[in-house]
């Protein structure tokens, strides 16, 4: 089944061929007055010096008159459907969105909602994956380009803490991971002495014994690295002169230098870990590859290879590929600098 391939595809289609509105004071309207508008449409024929092709790698495409992609057919029926949503004025050409359904060939139903920039590329996609279960995955995409439009990042998170776009006073927009109860249009701010609500991000030292937050940093100014994933969240136990203790959901117990930040509140999305995947090709479309037994490889390739038949690991637990122990192995170093911040560890 070629489902991944044809997302790939489609999210570049969709990156290719989108248009957008714009609009011009010298444009005249039927009475000779100005406050017309022209619909400037960018073609796959201005892309692809030999126009759009009619199918590609078995895959059968569809456009419509504007030159706009309508639907891709891959050969083993799988099919993508596109729709366009375009803002009226090039002032607002960032609220340009487009949505892609994919039908594979098992009927399941996978989503794309892009979002684009004011030049015409995908800049933010949102996939959620109905894989004919009750339950829905969902994951994003965020694109960044040069100067040039060149694709330069894509980053993806994994379904774990959604991602919630914010737009500065002065304009930039960018990512924060979206905390629960986060909605559209809430104001969230950053400084030493915020209040103290879900989103707002300021230093551990100034935020209240007891208060429930993440995104927590390690170093100032280095930027998050404890309770991220989804559903994570740590709490915070008291102070001890600079440092402030801090509860984490593994039960532990650690100092952390008070000037470092976190935001107030509980990441999103706590209920991803019940999500079932439902089937093989769902795990495959996230980029996870088949992983092969070691009791079926040669000896000299993992520990647990070799034998006659389905013969035991040979040894007092699981191996791992290069024959350390794979369950219970403490791999932390015993004299790890950052031992003295630990007050308590995390529970067995």
């Amino acid at each position: 089944m070629k489902m991944f391939r044809m997302l790939a595809a489609s999210m570049l289609s969709a990156a290719l061929c989108l248009g957008f509105t714009a609009c011009s004071d010298d444009d005249e309207n039927e009475n000779g007055e100005g406050g017309g508008s022209t619909v400037t449409v960018v073609k796959p024929s201005e892309v692809f010096k030999g126009g759009l092709p009619k199918s590609a790698a078995g895959m059968s495409i569809s456009q419509n008159k504007e030159g706009l992609v309508t639907s891709i057919i891959g050969e083993d029926g799988e099919e993508a459907v596109f729709e366009y949503f375009f803002a009226e004025t090039k002032a607002d050409a960032t609220k340009d969105r487009a949505k892609i359904t994919v039908t594979d060939d098992e009927g399941d139903v996978t989503e794309l909602n892009l979002q684009l920039n004011s030049n015409g590329y995908v800049e933010y996609c949102n996939s959620i994956d109905h894989a004919g279960t009750s339950d829905a995955s969902e994951f994003t995409w965020e694109m960044k380009y040069d100067a040039d439009g060149h694709l330069i990042e894509m980053r993806r998170s994994e379904g774990g803490g959604e991602l919630t776009k914010i737009t500065y006073k002065d304009g930039e927009k960018a990512y924060i991971i979206a905390p629960k109860g986060l909605t559209v249009g809430t104001v969230v701010e950053s400084g030493e002495n915020v209040d103290i609500k879900v989103g707002n991000a300021l230093p551990i030292m100034n935020i209240p014994v007891g208060t429930v937050i993440h995104n927590i940093e390690l170093k100032p100014g280095k930027g998050a690295a404890l309770a991220r994933s989804a559903g994570a969240s740590a709490q915070i136990l008291g102070r001890e002169d600079k440092y402030v203790l801090i509860r984490l959901s593994s039960g532990e117990t650690r100092k952390i230098l008070g000037t470092c930040r976190a935001t107030i509140g509980v990441v999103g999305n706590e209920d991803y870990s019940l999500v079932k995947i439902g089937k093989a090709g769902r795990t495959r479309h996230k980029g996870f590859r088949p992983t092969v037994r070691g009791s079926v490889m040669n000896p000299n390739d993992h520990p647990h290879g070799g034998g006659e038949g389905r013969a035991p690991i040979g040894r007092s637990g699981p191996m791992t590929p290069w024959g350390k122990p794979a369950l219970g192995y403490k791999t932390r170093k015993n004299k790890k600098a950052s031992d003295k911040y630990i007050v308590s560890r995390r529970k067995k």
